[in-house]
């Protein structure tokens, strides 16, 4: 399901028309499980017929806000926006550069702050810096491609239309908080992408301006960078990077993408980075899910973390706990309203993990109070015949990270120092007769997994557009 407010509201909630998802969970539990059906029966007839369903909808979905999330958040002390980090004269290119084979010099350099994986002996970063080793017969996880725009500090321009400096062009998507258009600035001819949040209420406004200055302390090559941002009384507009390459589980999906559990270590190697870099700035996400996870284009295999509406900024001496969150993937403090740290984020890289290599969803039940329930005793195992070729570190990996004890979870960076993410260099194979060819991976669980995740979308909408009055 989509992120749902884990805490009963009353119908006169302000945040129920987000809340239609709750009270319609059996419906939608319902849907799934027969179209599940339907596709172990015929799989080949159940795609097409999931796609041309979606298809149907689209003109419907594109008129109206689909609910992606509610949420409260409860602290202690009420959140302190702190000044952002400071920007360090190390840059992640350099330090590529001086263990890479070869000599290529990104443009645009991130201002990147190593901590403590500046040890040269580091098994993570010595890993990261295998990434520029390349061989004729070897696909190679490729050099971070340059942003349209070098770093740069955001200032929130008020009082301002973000029509006054930018072209708008095509939509591109649209959520709860609003939609996304193309763009291109006037003066440079750069090619951005455009998130309008509505404003209705001053909520709306205290979590946009969060989200701002979230990211404005991101710059790293693993997190969607945040370019302009503008205000007005109704709604405040965030003029990000364009990223073209599209989600990375619909990616892998493709009928001609030859997935690997190798590619599925550079994968997770990145998004541990990201998150690395996040926690180093005391800040979680807090929604780490597939559909966050976006590849930077359709030919290489970088990728980027995306939507930092719900990241908080984080105080290990005060006590944060929040109440939202996406059903499959949320961490068993979350159901249970305790306190949340960077260990929260680790569980749902944990789960996307498990779901990557195997196309499976470890805890997912027969409706969310039973999702809850195995997530809450951790109830997963690796019996399926999707996991007969994975790898032993692999799953120790999944283990030490869905862990119940949050504190007991690998941390980011022990992640990237984790035998399955060092034991090799980071090139991928290309599949062979010979006898070290990297065996492919069936992506035909996965498959269903995107497509059931595809309906819930697709039911949520309808069931919140029913609710707001419109016929269909």
């Amino acid at each position: 399901m989509e992120n749902v407010d884990l805490c009963h509201q009353s119908a006169s909630s302000p945040q129920l028309i987000n809340s239609s998802i709750e009270i319609h969970q059996n419906e939608i539990s319902e849907e799934i499980r027969n179209h599940s059906k339907r596709s172990n029966q015929d799989e080949n007839s159940s795609l097409k017929s999931s796609l041309i369903s979606e298809d149907s909808l689209s003109p419907l979905l594109k008129r109206a806000s689909i609910p992606t999330m509610a949420h409260s958040t409860k602290t202690e002390a009420e959140i302190e926006h702190q000044k952002d980090q400071p920007l360090y004269k190390r840059q992640l290119s350099k330090t590529l550069d001086n263990h890479s084979t070869t000599n290529s010099k990104s443009k645009h350099s991130y201002p990147y702050e190593l901590n403590q994986l500046n040890n040269s002996n580091d098994k993570g970063l010595d890993a990261m810096q295998q990434h520029g080793h390349q061989t004729t017969h070897d696909v190679v996880l490729e050099d971070d491609i340059d942003p349209p725009f070098s770093p740069r500090i955001v200032q929130l321009k008020k009082n301002k239309s973000v029509q006054d400096e930018y072209d708008l062009m095509e939509f591109l998507g649209r959520g709860k908080f609003g939609e996304v258009k193309k763009c291109r600035e006037k003066s440079t001819e750069h090619l951005l992408a455009a998130k309008f949040i509505q404003i209705s209420k001053e909520q709306d406004r205290l979590e946009a301006h969060n989200e701002i200055e979230i990211m404005k302390a991101l710059q790293h090559p693993r997190l969607l960078q945040l370019y302009d941002a503008f205000e007005t009384k109704t709604s405040i507009c965030l003029v990000m990077e364009l990223i073209s390459g599209g989600e990375l589980f619909e990616r892998v999906i493709d009928d001609d993408f030859i997935l690997t559990e190798r590619l599925c270590e550079l994968y997770m190697m990145q998004i541990c980075e990201g998150v690395h870099f996040m926690h180093s700035c005391n800040i979680i996400h807090l929604d780490m899910k597939p559909e966050n996870i976006l590849c930077v284009n359709r030919d290489g295999h970088r990728i980027k973390i995306i939507d930092f509406g719900l990241a908080r900024r984080f105080d290990p001496t005060k006590q944060l706990k929040v109440l939202f969150g996406t059903p499959e993937f949320v961490a068993p403090e979350v159901i249970n309203f305790d306190r949340v740290g960077f260990g929260t984020d680790m569980w749902s890289v944990g789960v996307i993990c498990y779901v990557l290599l195997s196309g499976l969803s470890p805890f997912m039940g027969e409706n969310d109070n039973e999702t809850y329930a195995n997530i809450n005793r951790v109830n997963y195992d690796f019996d399926d015949e999707s996991f007969t070729d994975i790898s032993d570190e692999a799953k120790d990996f999944i283990s030490k990270l869905l862990n119940r004890d949050k504190d007991k979870r690998l941390q980011a960076k022990e992640c990237l120092a984790h035998p399955w993410l060092t034991r090799r260099p980071k090139s991928v194979s290309t599949p062979s007769e010979e006898d070290s060819a990297e065996k492919q991976l069936s992506t035909k669980k996965l498959r269903r997994f995107v497509i059931r995740r595809r309906w819930q979308k697709a039911v949520n909408a309808l069931l919140a557009l029913q609710r707001m009055g419109m016929t269909l």
